[in-house]
């Protein structure tokens, strides 16, 4: 797992065992994970920003997040996501920043050939139209928006 990200002269002192002491690079960021992989804190520079992300999780599962009995993630702090008999994502609602809505559709392999963005009066439509030849890679998108 990644541990530390530099740039510029201080990837160079992170490389030879070095520390000129100034910070030089745009950005260095660190890592901290869990035994499983989950990332548990991120320090992050950027410039003169600094950021710092921190999580933890039970069973695999961040706390503060929703899920269901499958694992599937229902909800996190911005956004409710449904799941059809499969497991496959078919919903997604940002009810906190704009009430948008994005519904997607599968074939029976499994593959998504309909996503429609719900927004207030505005709904966007995208068929996905596949290759059987190119064992099902999307060849083109034909888009539709209807003012409701």
């Amino acid at each position: 797992m990644l541990k530390e990200a530099y740039s510029r002269s201080e990837s160079r002192d992170y490389v030879n065992g070095t520390n000129s002491g100034t910070q030089t690079g745009p950005y260095r960021q660190s890592y901290q994970h869990d035994p499983f992989g989950n990332l548990t804190q991120r320090d992050n520079r950027f410039w003169s920003q600094t950021d710092t992300f921190s999580a933890s999780y039970t069973n695999h599962r961040r706390q503060g997040f929703s899920y269901d009995a499958a694992g599937n993630l229902l909800g996190d702090a911005d956004l409710v996501y449904a799941y059809d008999a499969t497991g496959r994502n078919v919903s997604i609602f940002n009810g906190a920043a704009n009430n948008r809505t994005i519904l997607v559709e599968h074939d029976g392999d499994g593959s998504v050939v309909k996503r429609s963005e719900i927004q207030q009066t505005l709904t966007g439509l995208t068929y996905y139209i596949r290759s059987s030849v190119l064992e099902g890679k999307v060849i083109t998108e034909v888009n539709q928006f209807i003012c409701l």
